[in-house]
């Protein structure tokens, strides 16, 4: 069964949340959309998943970019590997564009 706990939920939804910043860039971003997973969420880009979010037990987030759509060869940008304050996740979010791009890459063949 799918579903977040109360405190992911709180996180994503409430604007001092810790994963507030990520939420509001895929409602105002129609390139992405928002899958909800056993304890996690995906974030999607042209089918892809550009963003893992699974809830860790100390109130923190692992998160992770799954590497094998880098087939360019580009440096992917250096990430907080945890989301622990929603600077963390606002770097995450100001990489979008460049984890677009790679994955952009990937979906074109050219590789």
């Amino acid at each position: 069964m799918r579903g977040l706990s109360k405190t992911f939920m709180n996180d994503l939804l409430n604007s001092d949340g810790l994963l507030q910043p990520i939420l509001q860039r895929v409602k105002d971003d129609h390139t992405l959309m928002l899958a909800i997973r056993k304890g996690y969420i995906n974030i999607y880009y042209r089918g892809g998943n550009i963003m893992r979010v699974k809830e860790q037990r100390n109130g923190s987030y692992n998160v992770s970019f799954d590497n094998n759509y880098n087939k360019s060869g580009v440096p992917s940008p250096v990430l907080p590997v945890t989301i622990e304050s929603q600077d963390a996740a606002k770097a995450w979010v100001g990489s979008f564009q460049d984890l677009k791009g790679i994955m952009d890459f990937y979906f074109s063949g050219a590789s």
